[in-house]
């Protein structure tokens, strides 16, 4: 990944908290969820009640799906992150050792929305 691009992903990592996760539920259908999250680097973390349809889905198949992203008044000038990944780590979300969380690392390939760039 090249630096700049992951100085800008860096940078809304830390600028923002909250975060929409889908997973795919045991039916085939894709569920979003939003998160909050905390981040170390471009690793990301969020939490994970265990009853949840999420831990559910995420104890049968681990990849997932994200934004991050924030409201504007101008649709044109969206910044905002969106990428695939494998929830993994700590205590899976579908164990019974209550609340875990679930880090997903940012891929060498995540799409990054950029006000700088060519609308389109």
């Amino acid at each position: 990944m090249e630096g700049k691009i992951r100085e800008k992903i860096l940078t809304l990592l830390d600028q923002h908290r909250i975060m929409t996760v889908a997973t795919l539920r045991p039916d085939g259908w894709p569920q979003a969820t939003t998160v909050g999250y905390v981040n170390e680097g471009l690793t990301l973390y969020f939490l994970c009640g265990l009853g949840s349809q999420k831990a559910k889905n995420l104890a049968i198949d681990n990849r997932i799906s994200l934004t991050i992203d924030h409201d504007t008044a101008h649709p044109v000038a969206i910044t905002g992150l969106s990428m695939a990944a494998r929830a993994s780590g700590g205590r899976s979300c579908g164990s019974r050792e209550g609340p875990a969380h679930a880090p997903a690392e940012v891929p060498r390939r995540a799409s990054f929305a950029d006000e700088d760039a060519e609308p389109g």
